[in-house]
This record gives C-alpha cells, sequence and structure tokens, in this order.
C-alpha cells in the first residue's frame, strides 16, 4: 500500500511540474516554444502553415503536438533541414523514448543526410506524420542518403502511423534511401506507407527504405 501512496506521489509531482506551452500564442514560433521547453513539457501547435527549420533542444521527453497532418505543417521552404533531433555532445547523452513528435506534415526540406528529420543518437516516437517533398543532397564526403528521414548513430526511434511520399535523394556516387536511411540504429515501424519516393544519380539504391547495420522491426 505505501509503495502504491508512493508512486501515486511521484505521478503527481511529474504531473504538475509538467506545462503545455502553446504555438502561435503565448510563442510566436514552433522553436521558440520548443526552447522554452523544460523536461516533460509539451509543445502544442495550432494549425497553420510554420515556415521553419528546428533543431531540438537538449531536454528530455518535450512532446510536438499539431493538430493533424491536414492542419499543422512545418515547411522547410526548400532552404534547409525541416527537423534536427541532435545528441548532446559534451555530456555523451541522447533524448530518452518519451520525446514525441506527433501530428504534423514535415515538407519541403531540403538538405544532405536527410531532407526532412535528422535524427541523431536519439530516441523519439515519430507518430502520425506525414514526411513529403524533401529533398537530400550530396554531401561533403560524398554520399546521399534519407530524402525524407536520416536515422544514426545508436537511435532507437520509432514510427507510428507515417506516410513518406515524394521525398528525393540526388547526388553523383553513392545514393541510398530516397523515403528513409537508417544506420547503426534500432528502429520500429508500425504502420508506415512509403510510396513514390525516388534515388537519382550516381550509383542509386533503394528508392523507399535503406537500412545498414541496424536492427529493424516493421509491423503493418
Amino acid at each position: 500500500m505505501q509503495k502504491i501512496k508512493l508512486l501515486i506521489l511521484i505521478l503527481f509531482i511529474a504531473l504538475i511540474r509538467s506545462s503545455v506551452l502553446h504555438v502561435p500564442d503565448p510563442y510566436q514560433t514552433i522553436q521558440e516554444g520548443l526552447d522554452n521547453a523544460q523536461e516533460n513539457d509539451t509543445v502544442l501547435v495550432d494549425p497553420g502553415i510554420y515556415y521553419e527549420h528546428l533543431y531540438w533542444p537538449i531536454v528530455h521527453g518535450i512532446k510536438l503536438l499539431g493538430s493533424g497532418p491536414d492542419q499543422s505543417i512545418i515547411d522547410g521552404s526548400s532552404n534547409g533541414l525541416v527537423l534536427g533531433i541532435p545528441w548532446d555532445v559534451e555530456t555523451n547523452t541522447i533524448l530518452d523514448t518519451n520525446t514525441v513528435v506527433k501530428g504534423f506534415t514535415i515538407q519541403n526540406g531540403r538538405s544532405s543526410n536527410g531532407g526532412g528529420i535528422r535524427i541523431t543518437t536519439s530516441g523519439p516516437l515519430l507518430e502520425d506524420l506525414v514526411i513529403c517533398n524533401n529533398y537530400c543532397y550530396e554531401s561533403t564526403l560524398g554520399f546521399t542518403m534519407g530524402g525524407g528521414v536520416y536515422i544514426s548513430q545508436n537511435s532507437e526511434t520509432v514510427l507510428r502511423n507515417v506516410t513518406l511520399r515524394d521525398n528525393i535523394c540526388n547526388g553523383s556516387t553513392f545514393v541510398w534511401g530516397g523515403g528513409l536511411y537508417c544506420e547503426n540504429s534500432n528502429i520500429v515501424l508500425d504502420n508506415l506507407n512509403v510510396y513514390h519516393n525516388a534515388v537519382t544519380g550516381g550509383n542509386p539504391s533503394t528508392n523507399g527504405l535503406y537500412f545498414y547495420q541496424s536492427q529493424v522491426t516493421i509491423n503493418n
């Protein structure tokens, strides 16, 4: 009985310590909401098109929630990565698996190694997303990987109810994964739709999904 009471108390303290940050009022941009979020906070985004390039802060458990892929759209304006979820080089820690991105369309990104979303040594849940019309070009090392999504360096990522469509990788040498590229990571794909992605130029391989030295679980 005492253990149950203690667990309830811990859950209650965690609940009251978390906050909901609203975009675009009072925070005008999604990036501003993320930058002001603390551990386990929720950034709640109203319907609209947001022309941004988002870089995730080193804070565990932030939940970025849109109003659905048809209503909340993050657009990279074809001049940069739409969403980067990094790791903390100084402390060698990763963003934990309580990190969530849900209910958006991620579109019109343009970058090397992931046009739409780039995840490095982190464990987010990507849910109810449409990732489309993103473009990956050749890096300085001569590789082109992940038109829609790029995942690497021991990430533990779940994609659930995600559509990857009309993403492109284009390069002159090695070109992998028009929709998604995953390297040295543990990934779960649950109810994934993949179509109309492409790799072009060089030595292209796999229009849709490319996995290298990774543990992959695929459902539906």
